[in-house]
């Protein structure tokens, strides 16, 4: 499995490991609820580089750094891929924006051979907690389909 953020934060850049911040720790709370831990995912991001100016990587960061997620994708070979973010539907489908009405759909991806489920970025939540809703219904479609592929947690 394997999960797919925007681009690293301050934390993620500062000790080189995805989702170990705020909303990485939300993150992961979330999925253990449902018994699924850090250690069954990997975890990566559409940009490799901190974007601290923009905070959110712009479609020129998106092209320049696509060939390593795609490289990437292709190693690890995950059934199912959590996209978190406009970054991700910008990566997977072309799709300038959306997430929020995105958040919670899952499609299978002949490009990548596994599915993607899209979601509102945590980070999203922690900001504006009205958000919490959106990656509450994309973790939860996220948790369904792995449930219905027949994996997850025993």
């Amino acid at each position: 499995m394997m999960i797919v953020g925007e681009a690293p934060g301050r934390d993620e850049d500062r000790l080189k490991k995805g989702f170990v911040g705020d909303s990485g720790n939300a993150l992961w709370k979330r999925l253990n609820q449902y018994g699924l831990e850090r250690e069954m995912f990997h975890t990566t991001n559409i940009c490799k580089c901190w974007p601290s100016k923009t905070r959110t990587p712009k479609p020129a960061h998106i092209k320049a750094c696509s060939k390593y997620l795609i490289s990437e994708i292709e190693t690890v070979k995950p059934f199912i891929i959590l996209s978190f973010g406009n970054t991700g539907l910008k990566f997977f489908k072309e799709q300038e924006s959306g997430i929020m009405a995105a958040s919670g759909s899952c499609e299978w991806s002949d490009r990548f051979n596994c599915w993607i489920v899209y979601s509102v970025h945590p980070a999203a939540a922690l900001y504006s907690p009205e958000n919490k809703e959106y990656v509450d219904r994309g973790v939860e479609a996220f948790v369904e389909r792995v449930a219905q592929l027949g994996f997850g947690a025993d």
